[in-house]
């Protein structure tokens, strides 16, 4: 709240816990704004969690990928497949 409060807005991420006791990853962002001569906070939650898995799976299967060739104790060799030209 204190960067909030110095620069009037602020946005991060966090895991939330619903009601139910699933915990969610949430985009937070907060704003201030003059309301009635004081200044109200404005926030905005945004379910973040499918995203949150999609990088945890990629950062794994990059992990993977490297682990593939780094310890691969034969040749490699990777190719793809060119389309025919037209003559």
């Amino acid at each position: 709240m204190a960067i909030v409060e110095r620069q009037g807005y602020g946005r991060f991420e966090w895991v939330y816990r619903t009601f139910e006791g699933e915990d969610i990853w949430v985009d937070v962002s907060l704003t201030l704004i003059p309301a009635r001569g004081a200044l109200a906070t404005y926030a905005v939650w945004r379910d973040v969690t499918h995203r949150k898995e999609a990088e945890k799976c990629l950062k794994l299967a990059e992990a993977r990928y490297r682990d593939t060739f780094e310890n691969a104790v034969s040749g490699i060799f990777q190719t793809t497949r060119r389309p025919l030209h037209k003559r």
